[in-house]
């Protein structure tokens, strides 16, 4: 599909909110895809992950479930994860991914490039869809998803070696 005709499309809206619980270790995103009268939910919890990866999954999950191309209104709180869209690179280490983070990531920054790159996205400020409850939603999903007895593994993940972890 042409670009031009992505833009003439109306809007697919997709909100989405990684978390991580760095003493647990623990985390989970959620994701909301609307359009016109529309709303999907999509949410996971994973035993042992972090933060970036968790925003990464998010904005990921959405862009791999929409079927064709896309115009798109983006709603992510990451910095990173908006210059990359709109560099269509992946981030260096040291410059605005954080400076711990290993090469474990770099297979979800090359998925999520990937899956921007059939889209129009164009990026949402919180004070653009505030009042909407969609980022609160969104919010809510990843809270109760990480709360689930059944966390799954985020098999991407290695755990940093000077930590120890505990089940």
């Amino acid at each position: 599909m042409y670009q031009r005709e992505i833009v003439n499309q109306k809007p697919v809206y997709l909100y989405a909110f990684g978390m991580a619980n760095p003493v647990l270790g623990s985390g989970a995103y959620g994701t909301i895809l609307r359009f016109s009268s529309h709303r999907k939910e999509f949410s996971a919890g994973f035993k042992l992950t972090n933060k970036i990866r968790m925003q990464l999954m998010a904005v990921i999950f959405g862009l791999e479930s929409l079927k064709r191309p896309c115009n798109i209104r983006l709603f992510v709180r990451s910095s990173c994860i908006i210059r990359a869209i709109k560099s269509e690179t992946i981030p260096k280490q040291g410059s605005f991914r954080s400076s711990d983070e290993t090469n474990q990531n770099l297979q979800l920054w090359d998925r999520l490039i990937n899956a921007s790159k059939l889209h129009k996205i164009h990026f949402l400020g919180s004070d653009e869809f505030a009042g909407e409850g969609n980022r609160e939603s969104c919010t809510q999903l990843a809270l109760e998803a990480s709360e689930n007895t059944q966390l799954l593994t985020d098999s991407g993940f290695v755990a940093d070696e000077r930590i120890a972890f505990t089940k």
